[in-house]
């Protein structure tokens, strides 16, 4: 189990039950604008029940900071050179072999450095795979329950990077804006508007630092990870342990860095997401919980109303006193072309993972994957991607607001590609507020 803090973060997002309590001074800042005082006191609040406080809004969050070496000048890439794979591809001007995002380098994904990488525009790390300290994000979390059965939410990252030719390369993200409503007392749905949670899998779960057990997001988290726009439900029946979600999307539940997936659409269809998942009881309080996801849609992040996007997938996720044992799956296609001639991709991937609290303040990580795929944006470039991951990692709780954590990631070609040196060392002191 992660530590209070992690607990909190994903009780004000993800559940229906929002508490929060911090002994300690109060901290008041006046907005002339608003009149709005934010308070940091001792105090409980539970959607579905009248706010107390004379604070409306909650102020959560976390900052990150780590340290990192990643080999192959911080790349999970390298061109193919000898032309052996260039027969595949007729025409195409450059073949890339190997995986942009393997050499990620913090909980957000970021690799070290994708510098020639085509795909991937955006490199906010751009080490060159150096020792390096990193502020990896300071993250902000807003919170209200303006009447009892309706919950507010939003969440600003900020990252410190380097500029260019004397520019500030420090930029933001905001990573969620939504309103969560329970229009009933008697049945167990909310329903979500906004910058919302993917109901596509379950690794999103782990999207931010603190509750994520390890560092480095799964190969497949990519594809699941993403924060859309759009509407969701989700219901929970027996107890919880049968949930039914569905949503209807701009784009994917694709991270918004990949090209699959966009804030604002470029077409009329929106893309339909799925989730179907019972939580088993099992001996002594150990729950195993299975899921089955599934998306369909129009490709994102182009005009055509033809060219479809589709993925689906299985999940599971097994806890027992201090061991959780995790494994995901998903398949998916994005067609690709069309009048925008738009990026096309083919894949699959998987994982599974174990961590062990092997005393209440520190735990043991260890996840075996894999990640199959090839990119194609028209004769311009291809990616052939055949990779598999081992990752180890420590984690340590000295104290409930605080994680530190180191992690090895082992990163290999599988047949045919060929063998090139791109592991990463990384860490991560985090420390929640």
């Amino acid at each position: 189990m992660d530590g209070a803090f992690s607990l909190l973060r994903l009780e004000l997002r993800n559940h229906g039950l929002y508490r929060f309590a911090v002994k300690g001074h109060i901290l008041a800042v006046a907005l002339l604008w608003s009149g709005v005082v934010f308070a940091a006191e001792e105090e409980e609040i539970t959607a579905g029940s009248a706010q107390t406080s004379s604070s409306p809004v909650r102020i959560t969050g976390y900052v990150d900071v780590g340290v990192s070496k990643a080999l192959n000048n911080g790349k999970g890439f390298i061109f193919d050179t000898s032309g052996r794979y260039s027969s595949r591809f007729p025409g195409t001007a450059w073949v890339l072999l190997g995986d942009p995002w393997s050499t990620a380098v913090n909980s957000r994904g970021e690799p070290a450095d994708t510098d020639g990488s085509f795909a991937f525009m955006h490199n906010p790390v751009a080490s060159n795979g150096a020792l390096t300290f990193l502020i990896n994000e300071l993250n902000l979390d807003f919170s209200a329950t303006p009447w009892p059965s309706v919950f507010l939410f939003a969440s600003l990252d900020f990252m410190p990077r380097t500029g260019v030719r004397g520019s500030l390369g420090d930029f933001f993200e905001l990573d969620f804006a939504y309103a969560e409503w329970t229009p009933f007392d008697s049945i167990d749905l909310t329903i979500s508007i906004g910058k919302i949670d993917p109901v596509f899998g379950r690794e999103y779960r782990m999207r931010e630092s603190p509750d994520r057990n390890g560092i480095v997001p799964s190969l497949l988290f990519r594809y699941v990870g993403g924060q859309p726009l759009g509407i969701k439900a989700r219901a929970k029946f027996f107890d919880g342990r049968l949930v039914i979600a569905a949503a209807a999307l701009n784009g994917s539940s694709f991270i918004e860095t990949m090209n699959f997936s966009d804030d604002v659409d470029r077409n009329d269809v929106k893309t339909g997401s799925g989730r179907v998942s019972f939580d088993i009881p099992l001996w002594t309080g150990a729950h195993l919980d299975v899921g089955l996801s599934g998306e369909f849609g129009v490709q994102g992040r182009q005009t055509d109303g033809s060219i479809p996007q589709w993925q689906w997938g299985f999940d599971a996720f097994f806890e027992w006193k201090r061991i959780e044992l995790r494994g995901e799956f998903v398949r998916g296609i994005a067609a690709g072309g069309g009048v925008d001639d738009a990026d096309g991709l083919d894949f699959r991937a998987w994982f599974i993972e174990a961590f062990v609290r092997v005393f209440p303040w520190a735990g043991l990580l260890a996840r075996y994957e894999q990640r199959h795929a090839v990119h194609l944006k028209g004769l311009e470039f291809v990616y052939l991607i055949n990779v598999h991951r081992v990752v180890a990692g420590l984690r340590i709780d000295p104290f409930a607001n605080v994680a530190i954590k180191l992690e090895y990631v082992g990163n290999f070609e599988l047949d045919p590609l060929p063998q090139f040196p791109n592991d990463v060392f990384t860490s991560s002191l985090v420390i929640s507020f």
